[in-house]
């Protein structure tokens, strides 16, 4: 069950429609009850952190743009 709610979480941190939330919003909206056990099986999952892979998706989003 963390598996499928931490790649909800992955596309929603990845969908630009979803970056006015916070962390805890979009752990909440998953369904994990803390902002700890998100963060801890998003790591386990993906070894980042839910900030990293928002950031990361975000500036590959902004390369894949920037090409011709």
């Amino acid at each position: 069950v963390s598996d499928m709610r931490v790649r909800e979480a992955m596309y929603m941190l990845q969908d630009s429609h979803f970056d006015n939330m916070n962390m805890e919003d979009v752990a909440v909206t998953v369904g994990f009850s803390t902002r700890q056990s998100f963060y801890t099986e998003f790591n386990r999952l993906s070894g980042m952190t839910p900030r990293e892979y928002r950031i990361l998706r975000s500036k590959e989003a902004d390369e894949a743009v920037e090409e011709p």
